[in-house]
């Protein structure tokens, strides 16, 4: 569930980046060449010391903020979960538990990103081939057209497994997914629906009443387990 847009670190050219600036273990950096090496802004980076979820290693005797090698762990840790669609204070809740494992977050990233990439390089074979048909002057066969649309279905709807590990009781994570007033809290103030038992239909119902997330309970075993689909409203079948 994407409860904020997906937050991502980019490189620039000319910048070291943030794993060769983790390495620089007795490193400061300037709030400024922070926000330039990972593409945030200096904005962002002031939020996140306001609420107290990346404070700087240290600050200047004029106040500035001054940055070390485990705040950059930790600015990764953080993006890594808004990727995941964790509001801001559920990644607070879930850094500052004991629970937090970086390598389990990393594999879980990568797995993730390599699966992305096969994909799309199925796509791109079909496409190449659709072009080398339209360059002979011939229309692509129905068999290529089909296998086409089903890559691009795969990449649309491709799984997207995420193990996070966060110092509450399951029951908490339970209720966070399935309990009408705690849903408004936490996924665009909209109230969720369902039995929550396997073959149910859901639905995430806006502050209007209208749909916004469709889907179907496919396991469900309370407290622990939970799967669904996960369709915008309005998505063609």
């Amino acid at each position: 569930m994407l409860l904020n847009a997906p937050l991502t670190l980019t490189l620039r050219e000319g910048v070291p980046s943030a794993a060769e600036m983790a390495a620089a273990d007795d490193k400061l950096w300037k709030v400024g060449q922070l926000a330039q090496a990972t593409g945030l802004t200096v904005r962002a980076l002031h939020h996140y010391d306001e609420i107290g979820l990346l404070r700087p290693t240290e600050r200047t005797a004029s106040g500035y903020r001054l940055y070390a090698a485990p705040d950059v762990e930790r600015l990764y840790r953080i993006s890594f979960l808004r990727g995941l669609g964790l509001s801001l204070e559920q990644i607070a809740e879930a850094l500052d538990g004991d629970q937090w494992q970086l390598e389990a977050a990393v594999r879980q990233h990568l797995g993730d990103v390599e699966r992305q990439l096969e994909v799309g390089q199925q796509l791109t074979r079909r496409l190449r081939q659709m072009l080398a048909a339209l360059h002979r002057h011939e229309d692509p066969s129905p068999d290529e057209i089909i296998d086409t649309l089903e890559v691009m279905t795969m990449q649309e709807n491709a799984a997207h497994v995420s193990e996070v590990h966060v110092g509450v009781p399951p029951e908490r994570v339970w209720a966070a997914l399935t309990d009408p007033e705690l849903t408004r809290q936490y996924y665009f103030a909209s109230a969720v629906e369902s039995d929550w038992e396997a073959g149910s239909p859901f639905t995430y119902r806006g502050p209007d009443g209208e749909p916004i997330v469709e889907g179907e309970v496919l396991e469900a075993e309370p407290p622990r387990r939970l799967v669904t689909t996960f369709v915008p409203a309005g998505t063609p079948a």
